[in-house]
């Protein structure tokens, strides 16, 4: 072991410094465990939080059903009917215990029917500022163990796949840090930053999907991301194809991501996740206030679920040196005291191709295309390589741009119908035949596999037309579920 790994430990880590992060450090403090948050960035102002609209599902009591329906029938009935009864069931609560944490909010009107309740803060202040700001301070309050500037490039399991901790570079130290965790918890956030326009923050690089995908866990819908566009070009691009949406439009948030049951858990022992980063909740589109509402929800409940499961390592501590240290070492593998094609070039080839041929609007001719241009820069984007150790948190955005756009193209291959805010060209109608079905994402044999499953339809397909159009959707009682 030529670099030294600086090892430490603790019952809960939390990867990520955003909403859905905070809320779960937040409730696993609060549950008892000793808890550790690492964050790329600041905790409380990185990812997309920061630049949040401040708008939250509300829901009156006994109105949980209707909220249900509202947002399955938005997202194409394509939802999982049980994460969408957890977010219903537990919103309320939720908002209630960020009020408690001293976060002010209104509800907006009608409040006799689901909504979304705004965060109140003083003029030209940020909400999102005031909403990270919150759940930091309440954290650190609660004795979380908050560490930014770690980029996490590896979870960490033993010999029988459960994951122990997971391996992170210090940015400012050039060094590698890995902590020994009983639960880990990826709330790293989406990543519109695969595509050459969006609306995120640097940093938003889709880092779980892959973590959690080199860890063994499945994804889930990676085909469906919500990108904004004006809806009065919508029928061109649709009738025109990929070719007219050029400069127009931004890729804003990932509706797919890591599959979880209710508490937040994946197929994966000891490793959790919430936020963005997870799929299966919303389905083909989403509700205004849909976003935050998962983040703080699926947030607390995965936080909490740790807890109760966790313990101070699972594994002995010496047999965890020398997992991290087996970790490093494959890292290292990556340094060179000279580099081929630069970071950024690569970068900006999968970014550039993930916004022309798998953007706003496709059809199989530019996702073949695309396909065809990532699978050539396979072998440029395994043999990067970087000059010191604090590169290697840059290295792994791009490893993690590339799988992500990948498992998104190759699942866009396999929907052939427009729903929601996937938009097909050359199939401009939801598909009512083969009914609602899911993309599974995962590794086997080293290689990136994308299935498909059915989904039962909880609701008849027929009872109200399928949503369909850009950014996110307002309640709608009058043509939908009221």
């Amino acid at each position: 072991m030529d670099r030294p790994v600086r090892i430490e430990r603790t019952e809960v880590l939390v990867i990520g410094g955003a909403l859905a992060g905070l809320a779960a450090a937040n409730a696993a403090a609060d549950a008892g465990a000793g808890v550790m948050l690492m964050s790329k960035g600041k905790p409380g102002h990185s990812g997309s939080t920061l630049y949040i609209g401040g708008y939250i599902t509300w829901c009156p009591p006994g109105q949980e059903q209707l909220l249900c329906d509202q947002i399955r029938w938005t997202g194409g009935y394509l939802g999982d009917p049980s994460l969408v009864s957890v977010l219903a069931e537990n919103i309320n609560e939720a908002n209630q215990r960020l009020v408690g944490w001293g976060l002010a909010m209104n509800a907006l009107a009608p409040t006799d029917k689901p909504t979304v309740a705004e965060v109140d803060c003083p003029p030209r202040q940020p909400k999102g500022y005031l909403l990270g700001k919150v759940m930091a301070e309440r954290a650190a309050q609660q004795g979380v163990d908050m560490r930014a500037g770690l980029s996490v490039v590896a979870l960490l399991a033993g010999e029988d796949g459960e994951v122990c901790g997971a391996l992170a570079v210090d940015n400012e130290a050039s060094e590698f840090v890995a902590v020994q965790a009983g639960q880990t918890i990826v709330a790293t956030g989406g990543g519109a930053r695969a595509f050459a326009r969006c609306d995120n923050p640097r940093g938003t690089t889709g880092d779980g999907f892959l973590l959690a995908l080199e860890a063994g866990a499945s994804l889930v819908d990676m085909e469906l991301i919500n990108f904004n566009y004006e809806y009065s070009d919508m029928e061109a691009a649709l009738e025109r194809g990929p070719s007219v949406v050029g400069e127009r439009g931004t890729a804003h948030y990932f509706l797919g991501g890591i599959k979880i049951d209710e508490y937040g858990r994946t197929r994966v022992p000891g490793l959790l996740a919430a936020g963005e980063v997870t799929g299966g909740l919303l389905g083909a589109a989403r509700l205004g206030g849909s976003a935050l509402a998962e983040c703080l929800v699926f947030g607390l409940r995965a936080g909490e679920a740790a807890a109760l499961g966790s313990v101070d390592g699972t594994v002995e501590a010496d047999v965890f040196q020398t997992i991290a240290e087996t970790a490093a070492d494959s890292q290292c593998a990556k340094l060179a005291a000279g580099v081929g094609e630069t970071l950024s070039d690569v970068s900006n080839r999968i970014r550039q191709t993930a916004w022309v041929c798998g953007g706003v609007v496709k059809d199989e001719a530019y996702l073949r295309r695309g396909l065809d241009a990532l699978y050539e820069l396979s072998e440029t984007v395994d043999s990067l390589q970087v000059a010191q150790v604090s590169d290697l948190s840059q290295l792994h955005e791009i490893r993690s741009i590339y799988f992500a756009v990948l498992a998104s193209m190759e699942a866009a291959c396999l929907r052939r119908e427009t729903r929601g805010n996937f938009w097909r060209s050359d199939f401009p109608s939801p598909d009512r035949e083969a009914g609602a079905y899911r993309s599974i994402v995962f590794w086997n044999d080293g290689r990136l596999r994308v299935v498909q499953r059915p989904l039962p339809a909880e609701m008849p397909l027929n009872d109200y037309p399928i949503r369909i159009g850009p950014g996110c959707f307002g309640y709608d009682f009058s043509n939908g579920p009221r």
